[in-house]
């Protein structure tokens, strides 16, 4: 190699390597990044706060701690929670309001901090992963508490369409047409579903016990829309003449009622 390739090389290198170091260096994160609502799991241990009749302890003495949280964030450094914390020496405390303050960073690190009534606060650093979708956190203060947290976006609740219960128009099996076996994909169309999971099919008739299909029964399910839902019957709706109805994580009432019959 001469030396004017030689110099075209490295000039090139380095500039390559200017550019990788800009683009690494800018922000990815910031608090708007954690908005919404988060499901979050909590495991370690801690000092006990109390100590329930009978067991052969006392307050302070270390126990597992298990939990679980849900956290809304309001993408400003804010958040509420409410928790269900248990402690294999004080039991658990069901239902407990708090809020908190939390910082993020340009690469995705940060804090954030719990803050009880009665307690002192619960300092954390966190990772957020997964664009937003999740984040990773550990306790730092006070020091003998070793919790660890793992938080996940609760999609479906940031995607509510303002809480109008589903409506549904018709259901018909992938050939669009009506004519439904036990062994039929039904396509079931309608509005207001919740667009990003969530939903279940109902099926209910006198004598019979209800049939739920979701994505959490083990079968074809799909309900990425806020219109159509997709679900395979798998003989799991014996022939009859059905009442289906669309129950949606965003309603807490169902959608109407459509009569199907299946042979």
């Amino acid at each position: 190699m001469n030396k004017a390739i030689l110099s075209q090389t490295i000039l090139l290198s380095s500039v390559m390597f200017a550019g990788a170091t800009i683009v690494n260096a800018q922000s990815l994160c910031s608090n708007a990044t954690l908005k919404g609502s988060y499901g979050v799991q909590i495991t370690g241990t801690r000092p006990a706060p109390s100590v329930l009749s009978g067991i052969q302890a006392t307050p302070g003495t270390p126990e597992t701690v298990a939990g679980v949280v849900l956290q809304v964030f309001d993408g400003a450094g804010g958040f509420t929670q409410v928790d269900n914390v248990k402690g294999s020496l004080s039991g658990i405390v069901a239902d407990r309001p708090g809020v908190g303050t939390y910082s993020v960073n340009g690469d995705c690190t940060g804090t954030y901090t719990v803050l009880n009534p009665g307690l002192p606060p619960i300092v954390n650093r966190l990772v957020v992963v997964d664009n937003g979708q999740g984040f990773l956190t550990v306790v730092v203060s006070p020091q003998p508490v070793m919790v660890t947290a793992t938080g996940k976006k609760m999609a479906y609740m940031a995607s509510c369409p303002a809480n109008n219960p589903p409506v549904l128009f018709n259901a018909t099996d992938s050939g669009n047409s009506t004519d439904l076996t036990a062994g039929s994909t039904i396509v079931v169309l309608g509005r207001d579903f919740t667009p990003s999971g969530g939903n279940s099919l109902v099926f209910q008739r006198a004598g019979s016990s209800d049939v739920v299909l979701s994505a959490s029964g083990g079968s074809w399910f799909q309900d990425d829309s806020s219109s159509v839902i997709t679900a395979f019957l798998g003989g799991r709706v014996r022939p009859g003449t059905w009442s289906l109805t669309v129950h949606s994580a965003c309603s807490p009432s169902p959608s109407n009622a459509l009569s199907v019959t299946i042979r």
